[in-house]
């Protein structure tokens, strides 16, 4: 959402290594929630304001992200009602393992 916050949070544990996006972003419905991470697919909203590119961002994301044995979750927030219509609060968590524990395996 334009002139809203990007919150960017580092936590770590033993095995992995967390970096937390908050933000306010498109609304992204229930049933879309795994597809974001498809290959060539836009969200409905992205694509109903021809605010989509081609499906490709987050698909590479999550790819690159399972290639160095990591991941990326969504996290909806609580009570996420439509901002303005078409916007939605958002988590998007980058789960990387620590290092030394990939060399270990």
């Amino acid at each position: 959402m334009p002139n809203s916050t990007l919150d960017i949070e580092f936590k770590s544990s033993a095995s992995n290594l967390l970096v937390s996006f908050k933000m306010i972003s498109l609304y992204i419905q229930n049933n879309e929630q795994d597809l974001i991470f498809t290959d060539n697919y836009s969200g409905v909203f992205p694509q109903r304001l021809e605010r989509n590119g081609k499906g490709k961002g987050m698909w590479i994301v999550k790819k690159v992200m399972n290639l160095n044995k990591g991941d990326v979750i969504l996290e909806i927030e609580a009570g996420n009602e439509k901002i303005q219509g078409i916007y939605g609060r958002y988590k998007f968590t980058l789960s990387m393992p620590i290092m030394e524990n990939l060399t270990a395996n």
